[in-house]
Order: structure tokens, then C-alpha cells, then sequence
């Protein structure tokens, strides 16, 4: 059902009690911060808000908010629900009204607030009645129903029309060197469509606007019936960034013994000997680092300049431009956070979390296959032009995205010719005055033979480069 309009307010009015020095002070209720630092704890009085948004002028109850941020110097705003939405837009101009106990009436312009965490638990999701999920071009999400009965998307042989049921995801790409936007369907059989939607817009009901009319070039992604196929998994865990979150989605990878290197014997020579390696278990993020994480570091430790997205996008696309130093030092910062001994992953550990028990030349088997990573020639929207969002391929045995393509990922270990010299219980080869550190999984640019699970590359620890990123490991108590 949708949400019943109600009074639409022009200012906020929170109810507040005394102030806390630090955010572990807070009680349960609402936590308003300001741009000052001060944190107040209280509870919004309001039954809703109404954001302007690109879409349309959005209703949006409170019990469904989890967290609202204002932007500095704006009244532009990001809101997230309980749910897992994000939504971008602007708040009408006004005085927030805030209650205390020493004063009933302190008006508290919206300039000065930088962020209300809500303090509810929505018992009910309304959003289990939209059971799509949408991701916009800018990173929004959005739970939705889709009101069109057929979608058709023009192929090279032809426009192919389809029923959503049998349909699973759509993704969309602005094709960089063509400037075209191509368009692909995976359905629920696996089988791949790709061209360009017709027309193209899609029409999607969501819980806060009846209509929204969304044109292609502002699509990521569509997920049909996203809420069914949502199943929580007890070994993955994020870690608590205090007032900023949470970090990255992490996954608990099970100890054990592998052969890594060229097994298939056609490899190149820093691929062998193979040799057995026992590990330990450790943890894992699940996707490769993306801009929204590093951007989130970038800002609040003005450390770091925001690195170049390519004019790609930003968002859940995987950061790229990024050092081995650099990604180290955003490593620090996400430990300083949440008090966990986060690091890089080891060349082996790395490995055989990619190969996820699997023996084969590529991470799903000895083929390369359609579109089953993002690289030069792997028959992918994104191929040979630009990263795609990070999860847009199915994952390995382990639960872990994008180890094959999209971009190299930094590792721990020092570069070394020949795996005789790496040590047999997978920790990572230090050498005094290191030149190159080893990247791994290939990138949107190489072809299929450098996705192989077995293939390394190296690179200077001090360049950036648009194919190359990171993931952040860690160990288990």
C-alpha cells in the first residue's frame, strides 16, 4: 500500500533532552548533530517530510527513516530508510523548531544541523509490497513496482519483448566512446539480452510517489523481486563507523588448504611452481572499496583528495586511482574507526578466496562464458570501455563479487618472480626496499586470459590508474 499523505511540514520540530559529549553517551531515541559537533538526543515530533527530489516531491514518514544528512551550506539532503533506500533531494527552507528541557521553544536554523540519526525500529516494512529494487545513475535506491506489463529492448537481430516475471535484472550503461546507452537483461534462466531499451524510460510505483517516470539514462539497475531473493547470511558482518555507519560488507572466509598458481599449465611463469598453501580463517569484504566508502574517508579525514572517477560515475562504481600507499592509509583509517585490525589481503589469500574451492582457469570454470565479469571481450555492457557498479555479476562459491574483472585489486605481498619463495602458510612476502606490489583479478580493459584465477600482475605502490582498486581483509579472532 502507499503511505497516507499527511500535513506537510516546513520545519522540523524535535523534542530534545540534555546534550552528550560523544555519540557512545547516546541513549535510544533520536540523535540530532550539529555542524558544530553538539549532539542532542531527543525524538522528531513530525509524521513526515517531504523531500523535492528529481523525481517528484516525495512524502516520507518518519517511522520508515534511519538516517537524514544535510549537506553544508545547502539545503540539499540524503536520506536513508530502514530499509536500505537512499534518496537525494532538498528539504523547503525553514526553522527546525527543537523542545528542551531548559528552554520548551529554542528555534535551531537548518543550516546548523548536519545530521539526524533515528532511533525507531520499524516493525513493518512497507516496502515488502514493492518488491523491485531500483539504483539510479547518481546512487539512489529506491523500492518499487513495476506498472509496465512487457519491456522491449531492440537487439541486433531484432526488438525482443518480455514479461517481467521471467526477467531478473536489467542494467544500463552509458557507453563511453559510442555515447550510447546499451542496455542488458539477465533473465531468470540465466539467459542474456543486450541493446537498447524501447523506450526508454521505465514507469515504477514507489511507497512515497505514485508515479515515477524514470528515464534510462538515470538507471543502474533493476532488481525484480529484490526482497524475496534477499536472504541473510550469518557469516557476513559490517563493522560500526560510530556516527558514520557502518563499513564495508565483510564475509568470514573458512580456513583451509588449496593448490594455487597454474594449474592448468598454460600460465605465465610467475604463476608457478603450484604449490600448497594452508590458511587460516580470515575475513573478506565482500565487494571491491567503492567511491561512496573512500569518498566517506576522504572527507572526514581530509586526508585525501577525492580521486578521479573517469567521468564514469561515483557512487557503487569500485574506487580507482588509487595507490597501494593510499588504499593503506584509507586500511588505517577504517581500523582507527571500528577498532578492527583491517589490512590488505594477501596475494594467497586473496587467491583462494577467489577460487572458492573451485580448481578451474577461471573463477566459475575452464570457459570464459557471457558476461560473466566485466573485461575486454567477457561480453558485458561495461567491456573494454569503463568499470560497472560494483555486484553487477553473480558471485563466487564464497559470496565475494568481482574478484575476475572490472579492476585489479591491490594485494599485500611484494612482487616475486616465483611462488617457491612465498611462504606455505599464505602470509604475504616482505622485501626491504619493495619495488611493486602485486595486483590481482584483472580489469575492465584486459582480456579474458588475465581474469584467469591463477593470473598476477604488479604495479608501483605510489601509481594510480583507473583499472585499479582494492578490497580490505581481515583476521578472525
Amino acid at each position: 500500500m502507499i503511505y497516507p499523505k499527511a500535513l506537510r511540514y516546513s520545519a522540523l520540530t524535535i523534542l530534545v533532552g540534555v546534550a552528550c559529549n560523544t555519540y557512545a553517551d547516546h541513549p535510544a531515541g533520536d540523535v540530532v548533530t550539529m555542524k558544530n559537533g553538539d549532539i542532542y538526543i531527543g525524538s522528531v515530533e513530525q509524521d513526515d517530510f517531504t523531500i523535492n527530489s528529481s523525481f517528484g516531491e516525495l512524502l516520507v514518514p518518519v517511522p520508515a527513516i534511519h538516517k537524514l544528512s544535510i549537506h553544508s551550506n545547502s539545503l540539499q539532503i540524503r536520506l536513508e530508510t530502514d530499509a536500505g533506500e537512499v534518496i537525494n533531494g532538498s528539504l523547503k527552507p525553514g526553522d527546525i523548531r527543537v523542545s528542551r528541557l531548559q528552554d520548551p521553544t529554542l528555534p535551531i536554523a537548518l543550516d546548523d544541523i548536519a545530521r539526524i540519526d533515528f532511533g525507531h525500529q520499524q516493525d513493518e516494512i512497507a516496502q515488502r509490497q514493492f518488491p523491485s529494487r531500483l539504483e539510479t545513475s547518481d546512487g539512489e535506491i529506491f523500492f518499487v513496482r513495476l506498472l509496465s506489463d512487457t519491456l522491449t529492448i531492440d537487439r541486433q537481430s531484432g526488438p525482443t519483448t518480455i514479461s517481467p516475471d521471467a526477467l531478473r535484472y536489467m542494467d544500463i550503461s552509458l557507453h563511453t566512446y559510442e555515447d550510447e546507452l546499451l542496455t542488458q537483461f539477465t533473465l531468470n534462466d540465466g539467459s542474456l539480452y543486450q541493446g537498447q531499451l524501447n523506450p526508454a524510460s521505465i514507469m515504477l510505483q514507489s511507497p512515497y510517489l505514485d508515479t515515477m517516470d524514470v528515464p534510462a539514462i538515470r538507471l543502474s539497475r533493476l532488481t525484480l523481486d529484490s526482497f524475496e531473493q534477499d536472504a541473510l547470511d550469518t557469516q557476513i558482518f559490517s563493522d560500526s563507523l560510530r556516527t558514520l555507519g557502518y563499513g564495508p560488507q565483510m564475509i568470514k572466509i573458512p580456513g583451509g588448504s588449496f593448490l594455487r598458481g597454474d594449474l592448468q599449465g598454460d600460465g605465465d611463469d610467475d604463476e608457478k611452481p603450484m604449490s600448497e598453501v594452508s590458511l587460516q580463517a580470515f575475513a573478506i569484504s565482500t565487494h571491491e572499496i567503492t567511491f561512496n566508502q573512500y569518498d566517506l574517508y576522504c572527507r572526514q579525514s581530509r586526508k585525501c583528495d577525492e580521486p578521479d572517477d573517469q567521468e564514469w560515475g561515483r557512487g557503487n562504481r569500485p574506487v580507482i586511482n588509487v595507490s597501494w600507499k593510499e588504499a593503506n592509509t584509507y586500511i588505517q583509517w577504517l581500523a582507527d574507526k571500528t577498532g578492527k585490525p583491517y589490512r590488505l589481503p594477501s596475494d594467497a589469500e586473496w587467491e583462494y578466496a577467489h577460487r572458492a574451492g573451485n580448481s578451474t582457469r577461471y573463477a566459475w570454470g575452464d570457459e570464459v562464458e557471457s558476461a560473466r565479469a566485466n573485461c575486454e571481450g567477457c561480453g558485458s555492457i561495461w567491456d573494454g570501455d569503463q568499470t560497472a557498479p560494483v555486484g553487477r555479476f553473480e558471485p563466487n562459491a564464497y559470496g565475494l563479487y568481482d574478484t575476475a574483472g572490472n579492476v585489479f585489486e591491490w594485494v599485500a605481498d611484494c612482487f616475486h618472480d616465483r611462488f617457491s619463495e612465498a611462504p606455505a602458510d599464505g602470509s604475504p612476502i616482505e622485501k626491504e626496499g619493495c619495488g611493486k606490489r602485486v595486483i590481482r583479478g584483472g580489469a575492465w580493459s584486459f582480456p579474458p586470459h588475465e581474469i584467469r584465477s591463477a593470473n598476477r600482475w604488479r604495479d608501483f605502490p605510489t601509481r594510480r590508474s583507473d583499472d585499479t582498486g582494492f578490497r580490505v581483509a581481515m583476521d578472525l579472532e
